[in-house]
């Protein structure tokens, strides 16, 4: 009926909503476990091992969680010495989870469904709390209601025992408390002062019918299921309560009330409050066991520490302190010995540590580390700058202080420190050292058609040509074969006829060997650092070894059935780093490859890779404690094998395209990590990554040849473009983030390629120094699209808010213009009911002109292009308008020229050809047809269904994608080849996939340019979207077979890899709409899933092809043959299977 989709992360969400200190891992460590939406993270604070005494966080696990959490917190289990972690989620499930140090994977000890079918949902959103005991845990999350559940009740009364052998989780009961209060704003459980045998206490804010906020505290009975009002503690009349704070009953219990502008603590023997400058709190943590010191985090950034000052264990005082600027916290954890984790949705979540005396900045906190975070992203845009053919994210991440440009991009970043022009017809480079044990290289040989050049360091470390006259004995009239420095201070130079032994510090020639047949010619070479190996005309190989009194010893000599297009002797790091055990050969006429014994030079396994192409070049490598033969062919397929080095034979086979060009191999370092450069048309970079061998591409276009130049730390030098370039690689990962502060809240970011800048709207939040109050101003600021450099900006007036940004090639214009749409924000209307649609050009001097203004008789939320006129979506009309001279004047103007009504309010436009495609608040999806002839605009096509629009995008003319308010994704067909007018006019939906995030934006194309081949390519990457809590992602197309196969996987998957808890997969990717039916998934795929098969272990590979569970004891066996009903044995093998999933990988 439509497209095969496939949904896949690039990157998970970053925003952080709760943290909890627990001795989580171990009995005596000391975690941070953080929760960012649907996934939960593990950190254990250890020494860095410096001498200083530092600490750091390091990531212990990394587990999804098929839900949104929505409560966090933590208990100890009667008989454990760990602490487990509480969790509740956004669908009404209640966890506990315990870390198995052996498997390093989460347990869950209880699992249970809390929801209340015919209850509300709480406006004020999920409220959870754990009691300091850790034995009580609350859940408002309905009006009225709160369930409680009591641990230390539920295991002394022994409720938990297995009712089964198919049931290993218990199941807990919940009891159901009334609240008269259907208004809550904030509630904590509260503890007692001590004195006798006194019930649970809760401390909730509400707001009553007159709208003031109030602070109410119970007492829980739990049996017979009650709330009974305490009148000890009561605060009424709050000036905008925002944070409870339970105080310890050491300190007497209590409760702390923050609020903008006062805190109030009371307690049973006493109260105080303090006025403070106004601000919003929105996390605290506590400081000391004895609930003395809290640490408070507001919305600007600021950590404050608040004191209560007890005398006779009265409360007398309130004092707070500001700390120092961190990020904007959501979640505070105080650790241990002054760290601190502040977990921020904002901005990047930071592990600092607090001083007793003030830094030079005058602030008592330093930041020791930082965690990328790109939450919110509010907008994205996909651009080419550097025109390599693949695209990079620039996206509008955070807010206020904290907003930010990030730009993303998939593959590896070489900074280049210096260039050297005009080197054409370069046919190989390597580099060299002073002695073999020197650091660092000093030299560079570059090989030419008919000579060699060699390249050092001056003693001001510039590089430069060396003297001919300085070369020693270099053969200098020959291009090299190969060249390299070996042990004893000897460099190994080998030329068509000679191979020279030269002392690496003079230059002067220690040995010579030159071919005895003049009709011959030394083709191709490789060293090590102990071992030679020359392939000679007519498929002759000799084999030396390199020794120190000797210099060069001729071991063995074979004669091949075929000529030797590319060997390789590298040691394989994993048995020896000094010299090989084998020779990998390529060879021409059958194409093949073989792995030769050394030194024997017996063939120990041979692999034909085509029919067609010839080997170029050939490696052996270790990389993450994996073997590897590589083979790289001339039209840019590359061939991996993992080699067994006991018995000489290639294992797993796979094969990728790098480019369509021949690729060269050669070996570097990055971070103390062994990579491999790939040098070619599509320059890459191969590394390991969870077990799993990845290709980045890099940032540079045909890169001919390529090696390790460590002459500053770990360096390359390639050569590109007819230039030697000398660079430094980025650290190796999945995605590169560049952050560009911008300090205020970006909304909305446009790229002009014409101009070389990028438009961004931003908010700026201005406060008066003297009354603190707060005041928004919209920003249209000018940006160089290389450098981010600020070019120029306007300013707007009070109450003008900006809301929409495109740039647009008018008809008949030869200049693009940004257009922007604003909104006049008046506090009594429910929708603004004036805007503006301003226009903007970028003058020579690259600085922002406003050309004209028009008035909108509302908010301009969406601007897009159709057929050079600019369409803006208006609040509830969609209106085209032509850019055009005014009569009689020199100025043009937006002159409007078809409007569509019957909407509520539009809030996406996409554009395909004539078609624009509506995403409505409510109303879902319209499609009309724009005639540029008559100006008008047509109704073809709707949904029926209402949703609520985040989203949207058009595939082609009949296929949209959308993205819902309730955190789905889903796919719409127009049938324009129905035979009927109904069906023609009815958009039919043929996808629904659960995201569990909200979208903030589609955009067409892909940050990724595919390792695979586009012409055979399994897939293909359509689709880039970002998320409110930080999240990217990659929406693909999947060809009928292969979507099959991955079908059966991803229910095959669902049985081998449980969700945390007992979460069920397939209930998490079903979607609930707007009537709260729901909708079971289809016509998507969870790569998420699909891809966690690359990191099972055999044995579930196995399983998942096989489609049965096999193994352990006669329970076990029940419960495997129960799984193994629902599901499927595949048509493919393990590899196959392997090298499909893959190539999916790379799409991202």
């Amino acid at each position: 009926m439509g497209p095969n989709l496939y949904v896949v992360s690039a990157r998970k969400p970053d925003s952080v909503s709760h943290a909890v200190k627990a001795s989580f891992t171990g009995p005596d460590d000391i975690n941070v476990i953080v929760s960012k939406t649907t996934h939960l993270e593990v950190f254990i604070l250890e020494p860095t091992g410096a001498d200083d005494g530092e600490q750091y966080l390091r990531l212990v696990l990394d587990a999804p969680i098929y839900d949104r959490i929505t409560t966090l917190g933590k208990c100890r289990l009667p008989g454990k010495t760990q602490d487990s972690i509480i969790i509740s989620t956004e669908r009404h499930k209640f966890l506990i989870v315990s870390y198995n140090s052996r498997t390093h994977h989460l347990e869950t000890e209880i699992v249970d469904d809390i929801r209340e079918p015919a209850a509300r949902v709480s406006n004020f959103g999920y409220m959870g709390m754990v009691h300091a005991d850790g034995n009580l845990v609350g859940i408002h999350s309905y009006e009225g209601i709160l369930k409680v559940v009591d641990l230390g009740r539920q295991f002394k009364a022994g409720k938990n025992a297995k009712k089964s052998t198919r049931e290993p989780r218990r199941s807990l009961t919940a009891v159901t408390l009334r609240l008269e209060e259907r208004s809550v704003i904030a509630m904590q459980f509260m503890e007692s002062d001590g004195s006798g045998d006194q019930k649970p206490m809760l401390a909730l804010v509400y707001q009553d019918h007159k709208k003031q906020q109030n602070l109410k505290v119970y007492e829980l009975d739990l049996v017979a299921r009650e709330l009974s009002e305490n009148k000890d503690i009561v605060l009424q009349n709050l000036d905008l309560p925002k944070l409870l704070i339970p105080i310890p009953r050491v300190s007497g219990g209590g409760v702390v009330v923050i609020c903008e502008q006062v805190i109030h603590a009371s307690t049973y023997k006493g109260s105080a409050s303090t006025p403070i400058k106004p601000t919003i709190m929105k996390s605290w943590t506590r400081l000391d066991p004895e609930g003395t010191r809290y640490l408070l985090g507001d919305y600007e950034g600021k950590v404050y520490v608040l004191y209560l000052e007890f005398k006779n264990d009265a409360l007398v005082n309130l004092t707070v302190q500001n700390m120092g600027q961190a990020s904007q916290s959501t979640a505070l954890a105080y650790l241990d010995s002054g760290y601190l984790y502040v977990g921020s949705h904002y901005g990047d979540s930071q592990l600092v540590h607090l001083r007793l005396k003030h830094n030079e900045n005058y602030q008592y906190l330093d930041v020791v580390m930082e965690f990328e975070n790109l939450a919110p992203i509010t907008d994205f845009c996909i651009v080419d700058i550097e025109k390599q053919g693949q695209g990079q994210v620039v996206a509008c991440c955070g807010a206020g202080n904290d907003g930010s440009l990030r730009v993303i991009r998939n593959g590896i970043g070489i900074e280049v420190l210096g260039t050297l022009n005009d080197v054409p017809d370069i046919n190989g480079i390597w580099s060299l050292r002073s002695s073999f044990a020197a650091k660092t290289d000093d030299t560079l040989v570059l090989s030419f058609m008919t000579e060699t050049k060699l390249q050092g360091k001056d003693l001001d470390g510039s590089l430069g040509p060396i003297d001919p006259a300085d070369a020693g004995g270099f053969i200098l009239d020959q291009p090299t074969l190969a060249c390299a420095t070996v042990p004893f201070d000897r460099i190994v130079q080998v030329t068509a006829t000679t191979v020279m032994l030269l002392n690496s510090r003079t230059r002067g020639i220690v040995k010579t060997w030159n071919i005895s047949d003049p009709q011959s010619q030394i083709q191709h070479a490789s060293i090590n650092p102990s071992q030679l190996v020359l392939a000679i005309t007519g498929g002759r190989m000799k084999y030396f070894e390199l020794t120190e009194h000797d210099g060069l010893i001729e071991k063995s000599e074979i004669t091949l059935e075929h000529e030797v297009s590319c060997l390789d002797i590298s040691p394989f790091q994993s048995k020896s780093s000094d010299s090989s055990s084998f020779c990998l050969v390529g060879l021409w006429t059958d194409m093949s490859i073989r792995l030769l014994e050394l030194p024997s030079l017996r063939e120990m396994d041979k692999q034909v890779l085509d029919e067609e192409m010839i080997p170029r070049s050939v490696l052996m490598v270790t990389l993450g404690g994996i073997d590897f033969a590589m083979a790289a062919l001339g039209d840019g397929h590359l061939f991996t094998f993992h080699c067994d080095l006991h018995t000489g034979k290639f294992g797993e086979r796979q094969n990728a395209s790098l480019g369509s060009h021949a690729v060269g191999l050669r070996t570097f370092q990055s971070g103390g990590e062994m990579c491999v450069f790939a040098a070619s048309d599509r320059p890459t970079v191969l590394h390991m990554s969870n077990s799993k061998l990845r290709f980045s591409p890099v940032n540079l276009k045909d890169v001919a040849y390529m090696c390790p130049f460590n002459y500053d730390g770990d360096a390359l030098a390639l050569v590109s473009d007819g230039s030697l370039k000398i660079g430094t690689v980025e650290t190796i990962q999945k995605l590169h983030i560049k952050r560009i502060p911008i300090g205020e809240t970006v909304r909305r970011i446009a790229h002009q390629e014409r101009t070389g800048t990028f438009a961004l709207l931003t908010i700026r939040l201005l406060q008066d120094k003297k009354t603190h109050e707060e005041e928004e101003r919209g920003i249209v600021k000018l940006l160089d699209n290389q450098t981010y450099e600020v070019l120029d900006e306007a300013v707007l007036g009070p109450f003008e808010m900006v809301q929409s940004l495109q740039s647009v090639m008018f008809d008949g214009a030869d200049k693009e213009y940004y257009c922007v749409g604003t909104a006049i924000v008046v506090p009594h209307e429910l929708e603004p009911e004036k805007g503006r649609i301003l226009v903007f050009e970028i003058t020579v001097d690259r600085k922002l002109r406003l050309m004209y203004e028009h008035a909108a008789s509302g908010c301009p939320y969406v601007l897009n292009t159709v057929r050079g006129r600019l369409v803006a979506g208006i609040n509830s009309k969609v209106h085209i308008f032509r850019w055009e001279k005014q009569e009689g004047s020199q100025t043009f103007a937006l002159i409007e020229t078809a409007t569509h009504r019957g909407n509520i309010i539009v809030l996406n436009l996409a554009v395909r050809g004539d078609f624009i495609v509506i995403g409505d608040l409510e109303k879902s999806v319209s499609v009309l047809t724009y005639d540029p002839e008559t100006e008008s605009l047509s109704l073809v096509a709707r949904d029926p269904d209402s949703k609520w629009m985040r989203a949207l995008e058009a595939l082609d003319d009949d296929l949209y994608i959308g993205a819902e308010h309730n955190q789905y994704l889903f796919a719409l067909k127009r049938q324009s080849d129905a035979p009927n007018d109904d069906d023609r006019r009815r958009l039919m939906p043929f996808g629904f996939y659960h995201l569990g995030e909200g979208v903030n934006q589609l955009r067409l194309g892909s940050f990724s340019s595919s390792v695979a081949s586009q012409d055979d390519a399994k897939a293909k990457a359509v689709l880039v979207y970002c998320t409110v809590s930080g999240g990217l992602g990659i929406v693909a197309t999947v060809d009928d077979a292969t979507f099959t196969i991955l079908s059966h996987v991803q229910d095959n998957m669902r049985t081998i890899v449980k969700g945390v808890g007992e979460l069920r997969h397939d209930s998490w990717r079903d979607v609930m709409d707007t009537r709260g039916r729901l909708v079971p998934s289809k016509g998507f795929l969870d790569g998420d899933l699909i891809e966690q098969y690359l990191d099972l272990s055999k044995e579930q590979k196995d399983a998942v092809v096989r489609g049965s569970k096999s193994g352990g004891d006669a329970s076990q066996q029940q419960n495997h043959q129960h799984d193994s009903k629902r599901m499927k044995k595949l048509n493919v093998t393990v590899e196959d299977l392997t090298r499909i999933i893959e190539e999916m990988s790379r799409l991202h």
